[in-house]
């Protein structure tokens, strides 16, 4: 009993919380993963960054060992308000690419639909600890690995919804050209006017190209600088020019590259790291992954 009232002590409840929200799902080739932010005009120095990090962390990028990756958004809407905070890194141009999983690849997402996840009164230490609990099991990773980098040695990545969105946490060790292929779809660059900002903004190919056009015609270069309203109205003219704007895989409508549907494997995660899955279709994927909200 003592025992029960510590661990309730130790976990906020939350309304709608069950003790298993992990579910998992295998993201076969040509997937498309989501959309990265990233400096310059390709996605190569993220990829150079990531295999750089020996211990599968960076103090710099996060001042929380155990959420240092490489963070993936699922649509355009997400990565385009990421745009400004590469400005303030001090990158004067900045592009947006497609993340897919490379051809005889497979990537391994644990999916944690545990709303005490979105809550900020839930300290990110404890946030790690409520994954860890419904993750792994012994052999459990030393306490001293941090989260991300122990899922990256089980070659897994990890879902997770922070404040209002879902996004994507890939371990530093998985995050490589071996793993991933990247399409650059945007490019930006810093206002010269208002530092930190968005000055001019240009699609990869014709149709992104036109689809960027059909949105920045009408605006003044002080619109570019609302990145919120930008990302918006990008996402909804991609969508209108049949071009990618958001990834599927966690909602069940899944694509390959090819654009046809593909099947995709859901299940539970069995403790020790291995997957027991079910195979089933996209058009019955969405049946199966349900969010827990």
């Amino acid at each position: 009993f003592l025992f029960l009232l510590a661990m309730a002590a130790a976990a906020p409840w939350v309304p709608g919380a069950t003790a298993a929200a992990v579910r998992t799902i295998e993201l076969r080739p040509g997937t498309l993963v989501g959309f990265k932010t990233a400096p310059g005009p390709s996605c190569e120095r993220l990829f150079a960054h990531s295999q750089s990090m020996h211990d599968g962390t960076d103090a710099k990028e996060s001042p929380e060992p155990d959420w240092s990756g490489i963070y993936v958004q699922l649509d355009i809407d997400q990565a385009v308000r990421y745009v400004p905070n590469q400005f303030d890194r001090g990158e004067p141009e900045v592009c947006i690419v497609a993340l897919r999983v490379r051809e005889g690849q497979l990537l391994r997402v644990v999916v944690c639909d545990d709303p005490r996840m979105s809550d900020t009164a839930v300290s990110s230490a404890d946030k790690a600890g409520l994954v860890r609990s419904q993750v792994f099991d012994a052999p459990a990773p030393p306490a001293c690995t941090p989260l991300l980098a122990a899922l990256g040695q089980r070659h897994l990545a990890l879902c997770l919804i922070d404040s209002e969105d879902y996004e994507l946490a890939v371990p530093h060790a998985l995050f490589s050209e071996v793993l991933f292929e990247a399409e650059t779809v945007l490019h930006f660059r810093e206002s010269t006017r208002m530092p930190s900002t968005i000055g001019h903004v240009a699609g990869q190919g014709s149709v992104a190209e036109a689809a960027v056009q059909a949105v920045t015609k009408t605006m003044s270069k002080g619109d570019l600088s609302d990145a919120s309203a930008l990302s918006a109205a990008l996402s909804a003219s991609m969508a209108s020019h049949d071009l990618e704007f958001k990834a599927g895989w966690l909602t069940g409508d899944i694509t390959t590259l090819a654009g046809e549907a593909d099947s995709t494997k859901t299940g539970n995660l069995d403790k020790g790291g291995v997957f027991e899955y079910c195979e089933h279709d996209a058009a019955d994927a969405l049946d199966n992954l349900q969010l827990g909200l």
